[in-house]
C-alpha cells in the first residue's frame, strides 16, 4: 500500500436506489484488494457495507474500480460512505449522491442452483437497448485474503445482455456466501449499476 496510514481514497458516482440493496459505482486508490482489503471495514450511513473492486486501473497507483454494497432499506438524497483501516484505526469519509433516475433496468425471478464449487444464478432481466451486463458481485463485510488479483477477480460473475429475457451467470461459491445481483453498464472498465440489487445467498 503506497499510503499506509490512511484507508483508500474513494471516488464515487451517483447511485440508483429502489428499496433493495444499495449499490454504487466506486473507485478506490491506495489499497491492493487481494492482499489488503481484509484489513479494511466499510460502512454506509453507519450500516456495515461490502466493497468489491476487481477492475485494475493502475497497478503502480493501486487504483481499482468496482462497487460498494450496503443492506439499506431507505436512503435520502445522499449517503455517507466510510472506510476504516483497522491496523491504524484511521478512516476516510465521502458523501455519495443518490439518483433514482439511473434505475433504467430491472432484475426479477432469481433462482440459484449449485454445481460443485460453482453456483448458477438465473434471473429475468429487463433493460432498454444494448450495452448492459448482468452482474453477480460478492457481498461480504469482511473479504478474505487472496493469493493473487486473478483469484480475487474470479469471484465476479457477469453476462452481457440486451433487452428482456432470462439470463444465467456462474460464480464461485467457496469463498463468499452472499452475492448482489443487478444489471449495469460500463464493463469492462467500470461497473455502473442500472437497477436495484437483490441479495442472493448461495
Amino acid at each position: 500500500m503506497p499510503w499506509p496510514f490512511l484507508p483508500p481514497n474513494p471516488d464515487t458516482q451517483p447511485a440508483p436506489f429502489d428499496g433493495d440493496l444499495f449499490v454504487f459505482s466506486l473507485e478506490l486508490t491506495g489499497m491492493d484488494p487481494p492482499t489488503e482489503q481484509y484489513e479494511h471495514r466499510f460502512t454506509l450511513d453507519g450500516v456495515t457495507a461490502g466493497v468489491y473492486v476487481p477492475i485494475q486501473q493502475s497497478a503502480s497507483e493501486h487504483a481499482y474500480a468496482g462497487v460498494g454494497i450496503a443492506p439499506l432499506t431507505r436512503v435520502g438524497s445522499t449517503v455517507q460512505y466510510k472506510c476504516i483501516y483497522l491496523p491504524r484505526g484511521k478512516d476516510r469519509s465521502h458523501s455519495i449522491d443518490v439518483d433514482a433516475r439511473q434505475l433504467r433496468g430491472g432484475v426479477s425471478n432469481i433462482e440459484v442452483s449449485r454445481s460443485g464449487s460453482k453456483a448458477i444464478i438465473k434471473a429475468h432481466v429487463d433493460v432498454p437497448g444494448s450495452g448492459w451486463t448482468l452482474f453477480a458481485v460478492p457481498f461480504a463485510s469482511k473479504m478474505p485474503k487472496f493469493s493473487s488479483l486473478g483469484a480475487y477477480q474470479a469471484l465476479l460473475g457477469h453476462t452481457s445482455l440486451s433487452g428482456s429475457g432470462t439470463v444465467k451467470v456462474t460464480v464461485r461459491s467457496d469463498d463468499v456466501e452472499q452475492y448482489a445481483v443487478f444489471v449495469g453498464q460500463g464493463w469492462p472498465t467500470k461497473i455502473t449499476p442500472g437497477s436495484g440489487a437483490h441479495l442472493v445467498k448461495l
